[in-house]
């Protein structure tokens, strides 16, 4: 698959051909393949914390967030076909075995999002009860941190520049991503400006 991206980058990804039919198996999470993503309303509201009490947003991108999901040992062995026009002289089978999460797999959101929460609850964040994408930590000096997620872009919330350098420097141990601290400019097609005491929010580049 082949994209262009926003910047003029080209992209290019092995996704699985669903049409071609998965090798998924029955009763090992073949219909649950949900992957909730963040509301409005929360992304919204921390955007009014922010500014009321002066805190700075901050964004990333992880990259490859699906490559990057732990791959259930029960699927170990699931077979793909290799992508067309790819040549493997490999006995004559033109099959791969799947090592890794990969775009297109039925359940391959649900394992990237199952990846992101076990590490954040490992760290210390608190899951929120009524946004499944919504984390926030406080730590020993009281400050707290807002972390916000859809899919793969991520939002930090957060006055206090400690706290987060120490969470950017744990995260960027596991996980291979970019951010962009506060030179942040849109989210989800959401355009962010931000000044002390105040932050706005429009669509006018979409």
């Amino acid at each position: 698959l082949y994209t262009k991206k926003n910047d003029g980058r080209y992209k290019a990804r092995t996704v699985l051909s669903a049409g071609k039919g998965a090798l998924d198996q029955l009763d090992i999470g073949y219909e649950r393949t949900y992957s909730p993503t963040a509301r409005e309303s929360t992304f919204r509201l921390l955007c009014n914390i922010a500014a009321i009490e002066r805190m700075t947003i901050r964004g990333g991108d992880v990259k490859q967030a699906y490559a990057q999901a732990h791959w259930p040992q029960q699927l170990k062995k699931v077979l793909s076909r290799l992508p067309s026009g790819y040549k493997m002289y490999f006995d004559g089978k033109t099959y791969c075995c799947e090592v890794g999460n990969l775009y297109g797999h039925v359940i391959a959101g649900k394992n990237w999002y199952q990846t992101l929460v076990a590490w954040l609850l490992a760290y210390g964040f608190t899951q929120s009860e009524w946004d499944p994408c919504y984390f926030y930590i406080v730590d020993d000096n009281g400050h707290r941190m807002h972390f916000l997620v859809y899919v793969d872009d991520v939002l930090t919330f957060t006055a206090s520049d400690d706290l987060y350098q120490r969470f950017a420097a744990a995260f960027s141990a596991d996980f291979d991503w970019t951010s962009y601290g506060s030179d942040l400019h849109d989210y989800v097609s959401i355009r962010i400006r931000q000044r002390p005491g105040e932050v706005s929010l429009d669509m006018e580049e979409y």
